[in-house]
């Protein structure tokens, strides 16, 4: 028998789950408990057949020469119902056939204390939630549209159910969880299979899995032997015939036989192999609960009323208003904060589906009265649903669960709006429903296809409701003003790609405007902007208002939710759209400012503020601190730390610069693209500098650090977006192919701009080996953004490139004028020992904060020097406004 000492086998590291009956190697066992002895199997031949439950072997799909195949053998005898006992799933007088038959699909998934919540559940459509968050909680990668557990899952549950009847057969737990073998072959007179896995390079032995059963189904048994070397080549070839020689059913019999007699063969390695996926943490089962409207068992409640209206519409959607009056009598506050906190979750459902769930918070003050009014809003189809509502009291952990049948209207522009209660706090809310009304008026801007936005682009709207004129601004300039449809506008932008905001306002026949919208045209991949688009600062308000976001949030990362604020007291708290919320204000006609903060999962934050009946006088002050990341060496070349804030001198436009931040950063987290050239000259290069790439990625990536991966040839391409998974920028490399000519300065373009609205240090590594061939812009305009990104470079020239004069000087000017460097490579060995220079370098820098003392007003670029004396410093040479 092989020692586990003898193989490089993965291992597995998760515990069984005990909980599973029987488990992939349970052995059958008798009313004493004790093993049942077998019956003798029939000694004759062997006779290797097709199997006919199973397709038969495919062409071609033996494993190469070269590679090791794991065999899993499955022996079959006759196959009748399996008692309760010996079966994984109990029998449960309340589990419905649709539930027997959903935890025979996730038998080898479930967990104890998931079993027991599913069969604890009445509603089908709560059913169904939990369901779906199960297979969520289980998709290995979640950034993707799809599951890729669920879907081959049910695909080998389906295959499976058609050839065994049941999932509980041992073959079909095999199929599950490691899908079909690429081959397999079959004893019929010993109802013998062996199926064939190939699981890699690194695998110098076969395993073999036995299953013997009488009257029952498969069951998987074990015994690891080693090929001999002959065998091992052997198993390289295409031979169906051969490869079933490599199992002898005689030896099968006489160690079953053993099993029984107490010497088990059963290897960690097989164990990993048929291991399951590991379950998700058990806090996943809790935060589902707290997500839903079931209440806690043994929860205690309060008293609450439900009072709802349809103020008007969003599109095709209707708008449902919702207002919890909860008398204050009733809940708790506590003295370290005078107010009152709630969690409100709610769901529609719409036949044995919740259509959709929501979740809020609110935070009122102490004194806000008798009556705690918890006011929220969503966007609903038309026709009927079911509105379930639960209010957590979070500091006397106790709850009210509010339930409406509803029959949604549609609303149109004619129709009046239907009001189902009516009370002295809707009346308060008339402002905030009169902007709710004016949805039926609505313009948007459709953003253009292009990513980089130049030259003469044209914008078209989306419109609805009777419009009497229709408004452009460009960086808040009016540019055009159309009084019938179509509402477009054509605009040139320049010929580098600068960042602009277009506005748009439509007006009705008395000129008021009743509809706005806006796009930021240049934005970058990476911007998190948060935007309150209502209230609006030149209205007047006296009891409510409706505050609107809008939230851009960067590319791959999500938004974990967006605080709502009335002056600095927190007052809702939303996480998921529509991101509207009706605002009950402080005090009639007092000045008041609307604060929206959206955080992302990361902790990263964006704001927006607006006042609210602010006198005219009132002027917002928009200050900008220019921030620059700098190095500073010695005549030698190397690094020098340890320089105080007086060694520096900050000049911008030969204008000395005081500063507001002097910092020695050997840790802050890094923004990081690699650019690289995959034009088909770099075929003989790929290899080599994706060896060296893949070091880069394993040393220099931290967790607080993100890096991208962009590729380009005739066009550039994001391969990987921002991560810091390591494993999936090295896969992302790895699958790298060369071909095509070579466009420099777009792809340039391209990356910069993918880096905008990044803040804190940014750095892009290019790596090229020819020149530009096929670019639209030209270098000047490609520097001309680099200038304004504010992204260093550090260039790689590569053989050609490192040659020609013309291309050095490229690079070389390009790297300086962001306050990055050059390198030119003739050996492609020398990489490895240039990223770590790169690295060394983005590690220890000065960060160098100042206000501008330049014209606030001037959009003209603007020099920047840094100066220490007898040092060489690179730090970026100015910047755009």
């Amino acid at each position: 028998m092989l020692s586990p000492e003898a193989t490089d086998f993965p291992r597995s590291t998760t515990p069984r789950r005990t909980d599973r009956v029987p488990t992939l190697h349970r052995i059958w066992r008798g009313a004493s408990g004790n093993p049942v002895a077998p019956e003798p199997l029939p000694m004759k031949p062997n006779v290797v057949q097709p199997a006919e439950p199973m397709p038969a072997c495919r062409p071609g799909s033996a494993p190469s020469p070269g590679r090791w195949v794991l065999l899993a053998a499955l022996l079959l005898a006759s196959s009748l119902a399996a008692t309760a006992e010996e079966t994984s799933i109990p029998p449960t007088p309340e589990a419905t056939p649709e539930q027997r038959a959903w935890l025979e699909l996730v038998d080898l998934l479930i967990t104890d204390e998931e079993r027991e919540y599913y069969l604890s559940i009445e509603e089908e459509y709560r059913r169904q939630a939990f369901v779906d968050a199960f297979w969520k909680e289980r998709d290995p990668d979640p950034r993707t549209h799809l599951n890729e557990l669920q879907i081959p899952w049910d695909e080998h549950a389906s295959m499976a159910r058609a050839r065994y009847e049941t999932l509980l057969d041992g073959r079909a737990r095999v199929l599950l969880l490691r899908g079909e073998p690429f081959t397999y072959c079959i004893d019929r007179t010993r109802a013998l299979e062996t199926w064939y896995y190939e699981v890699g390079d690194k695998t110098v032995f076969p395993v073999t899995l036995l299953t013997y059963s009488w009257n029952r189904p498969y069951e998987v048994w074990s015994t690891i032997r080693p090929l001999e070397p002959v065998q091992r080549r052997k198993v390289g070839t295409n031979q169906l015939q051969e490869m079933c020689g490599h199992f002898n059913p005689d030896l099968a019999t006489k160690e079953i036989t053993r099993y029984y007699k107490g010497e088990r063969y059963y290897d960690a390695a097989v164990e990993a192999f048929l291991e399951p996926p590991e379950a998700p943490s058990k806090e996943w089962l809790s935060t589902h609960l707290n997500n839903s409207t079931q209440l806690p068992p043994g929860a205690e409640t309060f008293p609450a009323e439900m009072q709802l209206t349809f103020p008007g519409h969003h599109q095709q959607r209707t708008v449902l208003q919702g207002l919890v009056a909860i008398p204050a009598s009733a809940v708790a506050t506590v003295e370290q904060a005078p107010s009152y906190r709630f969690a409100l979750v709610g769901e529609i459902v719409r036949g044995d589906r919740i259509f959709e769930g929501f979740r809020y918070q609110f935070e009122l003050p102490a004194d806000r009265g008798p009556t705690l009014p918890l006011v929220f809003q969503r966007y609903l189809r038309p026709g009927p649903a079911k509105l379930l509502v639960k209010v957590e009291d979070l500091y006397g952990r106790r709850f009210a669960l509010l339930e409406r049948d509803l029959e949604v209207p549609r609303i149109d522009h004619e129709a009046p709006v239907p009001r189902l209660e009516d009370s002295e706090l809707f009346t308060l809310l008339a402002e905030a429903d009169a902007a709710t009304a004016r949805g039926e008026h609505v313009i948007r801007l459709l953003p253009p296809p292009q990513t980089v936005l130049t030259g003469l682009v044209r914008f078209k709207t989306f419109t609805s409701g009777a419009l009497e004129k229709v408004t452009f601004f460009l960086d808040d300039k009016p540019v055009l003003t159309k009084r019938r449809a179509p509402f477009t506008v054509e605009l040139d932008l320049g010929d580098t790609p600068a960042p602009h905001r277009l506005r748009v306002g439509a007006f009705d026949a008395r000129g008021t405007e009743v509809a706005r919208d806006e796009l930021q045209l240049n934005p970058g991949g990476q911007r998190f902007r948060v935007r309150l688009t209502e209230p609006r600062s030149d209205e007047t308000h006296d009891a409510s208002a409706r505050a609107v976001v809008d939230i851009q949030v960067p590319d791959g990362e999500e938004l974990d939710r967006l605080e709502l604020f009335l002056d600095e007291r927190r007052v809702a708290v939303l996480h998921q759209p529509p991101y509207v919320q009706p605002l009950l204000l402080p005090a009639p006609g007092a000045m008041v400012y609307v604060r929206a903060v959206g955080y992302l999962t990361d902790g990263n934050a964006s704001e927006d503020v607006v006042f609210l009946n602010a006198p005219d006088v009132l002027e917002e002050i928009d200050v900008q601190m220019v921030e620059v990341y700098a190095t500073v060496h010695d005549r030698q070349g190397r690094p020098v730390a340890g320089l105080q804030e007086a060694d520096f001198r900050v000049e911008e436009d030969g204008n000395r610069q005081s500063l507001r931040r002097f910092e020695w950063v050997s840790d802050l987290p890094i923004h990081a693209g690699l650019l690289l050239d995959v034009s088909a000259s770099m075929e003989d290069s790929l290899e080599t500098v994706t060896a060296a790439g893949l070091r880069f990625i394993e040393e220099a990536v931290t967790p607080k650090d993100r890096l991208a991966l962009i590729t380009f040839n005739e066009r550039p391409e994001v391969a990987m977006r921002f991560t810091n998974e390591i494993p999936t920028l090295q896969a992302s490399l790895q699958s790298l192919r060369a071909n095509g000519g070579t466009a420099l300065y777009d792809s340039l373009v391209f990356a910069l701009h993918y880096f905008h609205g990044i803040r804190g240090q940014k750095a892009l590594l290019l790596l090229s080996d020819g020149h530009d061939e096929s670019s639209t812009f030209a270098f000047e305009d490609t520097l001309e953004y680099a200038y304004r990104a504010g992204v260093t470079i550090y260039a790689i020239g590569l053989q050609e490139a490192a040659r020609e004069k013309a291309h050095r000087k490229v690079l070389r000017q390009i790297a300086e004028e962001t306050g990055g460097r050059a390198f030119f490579v003739e050996d492609l060995d020398e990489l490895e020992a240039i990223y770590d220079s790169i690295q060394t370098e983005l590690r220890g820098k000065y960060l160098l904060a100042y206000q501008s003392t330049s014209d606030k007003d001037s959009a003209l670029f603007r020099r920047v020097e840094v100066k220490v004396d007898g040092r060489e410093v690179r730090a970026m040479s100015g910047y755009y406004p």
